[in-house]
């Protein structure tokens, strides 16, 4: 007779049933839990890099448009002194009307920012301008300034947006006094005014507008220049929005995360003083572009790792399926094997039963 080989001879020396199943089982589940605990660990380590991203592109456009805005007005302090220089020695009566003053004047047209140039005599209005000759009969209502001290020099002072006078367009006007006029009569004033659309046109060559908001702020609150939301343009913040309660912490440079008073949009801001001047310059990221900006960067990582990973757990999923048919088929052979086990040795019991049978009939037999 045939002896039975093992059924242990079916696995791995070592082995024990089932083991290659339990390690199957445990690589599928690791399969789904370590890519997900991995992706995790990125998409946050990914959205703080995102945020200190952009609060460095932030800063560095802020930079960027603070340094073009302080030589603007640098520009328009030249000017003013200029023109005061200019005029120093000259009757004011001559002046208003004057064809000679206005070509003076003509050599500040088209200059970045320069909206218009002049000279505002009291009682008469406007005196001189260069957009327009003859001068009209305007009377105009002066904004309130805020007051530039210099080191002996004139103060200046830095007036709100208004309407401009012949074009409607927004504009912001840098003044300082004509002392000269105060000797005939009242103070009158020396003007520069700032075309908004210069700037504006500068923010665009540095930051997407789509994603940043600039503004041009005096230190009171009152908005200059902005955009987008040119339409804000004139209103004041007040002493408890994010941007006042910012630069009475730390006046010359900072930022902060909020939404903006104007708008009620969360943004990452940046701002820094225009030199002494009681101007700044704000720079706002949308909160919203950043997460933005991050979800398309895990997006791109799940476009290369959610495939592979699929792949591992199908992988995974059928050597399981295998490894637990193979168990079965194998628990199969193995209760096959006991049954035929318990047959033969019920079949060697009975033959040994019939030989002590035969034995004991034969001495039987022998006895009789």
């Amino acid at each position: 007779m045939i002896d039975r080989l093992p059924v242990n001879i079916l696995r791995p020396a070592g082995v024990p049933g089932g083991g290659i199943t339990r390690a199957l089982r445990g690589l599928t589940i690791a399969v789904i839990v370590v890519p997900v605990v991995l992706l995790a660990t990125a998409a946050w380590v990914n959205y703080v890099a995102s945020f200190r991203d952009a609060r460095e592109r932030v800063d560095r456009a802020t930079d960027a448009i603070h340094q073009y805005a302080l030589k603007a007005f640098e520009s328009d302090e030249l000017i003013l002194d200029r023109l005061a220089e200019h005029i120093a020695s000259k009757n004011r009566s001559d002046l208003i009307g004057s064809a000679e003053f206005h070509r003076y004047l003509q050599q500040f047209e088209g200059k970045p920012q320069i909206s218009s140039v002049g000279l505002i005599v009291p009682d008469e209005g406007l005196a001189a301008s260069n957009p327009v000759f003859p001068r009209p009969t305007i009377h105009l209502d002066l904004p309130d300034y805020l007051r530039v001290d210099r080191d002996g020099k004139e103060p200046i002072y830095i007036g709100r947006t208004a309407p401009g006078t012949f074009t409607q367009a927004p504009q912001f006007s840098v003044v300082r006094l004509d002392q000269g006029s105060a000797q005939e009569r009242a103070a009158g004033l020396i003007f520069v005014s700032a075309r908004l659309s210069d700037f504006v046109g500068y923010y665009r060559t540095i930051v997407d507008l789509n994603d940043y908001l600039v503004t041009l702020i005096r230190s009171d609150g009152a908005v200059l220049a902005r955009s987008p939301g040119e339409n804000l343009v004139g209103n004041t913040l007040s002493n408890s929005s994010h941007f006042r309660r910012a630069i009475s912490q730390s006046p010359n440079t900072g930022g902060y995360n909020g939404a903006s008073e104007l708008d009620g949009i969360e943004r990452l801001f940046s701002y820094r003083q225009l030199g002494a001047y009681p101007v700044y310059v704000s720079v706002g990221l949308k909160r919203s572009a950043v997460i933005a900006g991050w979800a398309w960067q895990m997006a791109a990582y799940l476009a290369i790792g959610l495939p592979a990973s699929i792949s591992l757990f199908l992988l995974a999923w059928l050597a399981l399926r295998r490894s637990t048919a193979a168990d079965a088929a194998m628990a199969a052979v193995q209760v096959q094997s006991e049954q035929r086990e318990m047959a033969e040795a019920s079949l060697r019991h009975i033959q040994k039963m019939d030989v002590v049978g035969q034995l004991t009939g034969g001495i039987a037999h022998d006895f009789n």
